[in-house]
């Protein structure tokens, strides 16, 4: 019964940690599409051009936490930090501290390949705002 509940628990952080990415990847459509309006208008200035980058730091973040709580990892607090203020260098902290060296690289390049997808609705979502009417 013990080894089952273990087994359901490790599929709930699994899954835990797709979300994020999924919410990662549909934020940044959203945020696209805000961007489109704003470029419409004319009013893409200031903070705002920050947002992409809040994003990035937040969803870093959230990843790192959920992938810690799923395999039950304690990492230092530093890592966490340096994930808000430095998205790319604290996630590659995170993933080479807490992973061994090769699956590290695989994450890392597993997140390049999210990156990537994200820009790319990014660029969607301005697209789709500025072109197609929303």
């Amino acid at each position: 019964m013990r080894f089952r509940a273990r087994v359901i628990a490790d599929v709930r952080c699994q899954m835990n940690r797709r979300r994020v990415c999924i919410v990662f990847v549909v934020a940044f459509f959203v945020v696209g599409v805000i961007i489109g309006h704003l470029l419409i208008r004319g009013q893409y200035e200031g903070p705002v051009r920050a947002l992409p980058n809040l994003l990035l730091s937040i969803f870093a973040f959230a990843w790192c936490r959920a992938d810690a709580a799923a395999r039950d990892k304690k990492v230092p607090w530093y890592t966490a930090a340096l994930t808000i203020l430095l998205a790319p260098f604290g996630f590659l902290l995170y993933a080479f501290m807490s992973y061994p060296w090769r699956q590290a690289v695989a994450l890392s390049i597993k997140a390049v390949g999210l990156l990537l997808i994200s820009f790319a609705s990014l660029a969607c979502g301005v697209w789709v705002s500025r072109y197609a009417g929303i």
